[in-house]
């Protein structure tokens, strides 16, 4: 706990946290909107998601978070998605975790027997999709999950509990359009049935050595 706690200040400090959406931290009595505790207060509007155990659960139908378009979240040159997911049955090849609708975007989708697999999409990157290498996403249970951006490479990295579980080179800059912005557990037709917790974007491509502590640090949260 004591390492998590000293994880969990450097989240709120480090200025290249865009957004952090930690364990189940309202800003009103009447649950409407869940704190951003980041530095730069991406606060977000909650339409039917429900709080559960240590998340927020997401119906698979309308449920989301709007957590607005503010200039910190225009990232473009390099990005780290991260957040702990539950997923408890697959709704389309796009089940939406967390992005800027279709500019940046962690989800899963193709399922095969009870997992599926890890997916980014970017609009203006080539190529547009990067999926794990094989169905490491599992229903019912919690996991880790993990993209990275880095424009000066071209690397996409895709992550579950730590481990490198898909990889591909891309070109093109990352655009995004104003009045969309990020959104939790639901984009147009495509959503998220299950929890979503400590939900995370940088503008920082996060070393595969952090990530990988992230995921120690904190699965005792989640009884991995």
């Amino acid at each position: 706990m004591e390492k998590w706690l000293k994880l969990h200040k450097k989240f709120i400090y480090d200025d290249r946290c865009k957004l952090y959406v930690p364990l189940l931290t309202y800003m009103d009595t009447a649950r409407t909107k869940v704190e951003d505790i980041s530095q730069y207060h991406n606060h977000g509007t909650i339409y039917g998601a429900v709080p559960d155990e240590i998340g927020f659960d997401f119906d698979g139908t309308d449920d989301y978070i709007d957590c607005g378009d503010d200039g910190s979240l225009d990232i473009t040159d390099a990005i780290t998605i991260e957040a702990w997911v539950k997923p408890e049955s697959l709704q389309t090849n796009w089940d939406y975790i967390t992005g800027w609708r279709w500019d940046y975007i962690l989800s899963i989708g193709v399922e095969s027997g009870n997992a599926c697999k890890l997916r980014w999409y970017a609009a203006d990157l080539t190529p547009q999709v990067v999926s794990s290498d094989n169905y490491v996403v599992t229903f019912d249970e919690f996991q880790h999950v993990a993209v990275t951006y880095d424009s000066s490479t071209g690397k996409v990295t895709l992550y579950r509990n730590g481990i490198k579980v898909g990889e591909d080179t891309v070109s093109g800059t990352i655009t995004n359009f104003p009045g969309i912005g990020v959104r939790m557990g639901k984009y147009d037709d495509y959503p998220f049935n299950g929890t979503i917790a400590l939900d995370r974007i940088w503008d920082i491509a996060l070393s595969e050595e952090t990530i990988k502590s992230h995921y120690e640090i904190e699965r005792h949260l989640f009884g991995v």
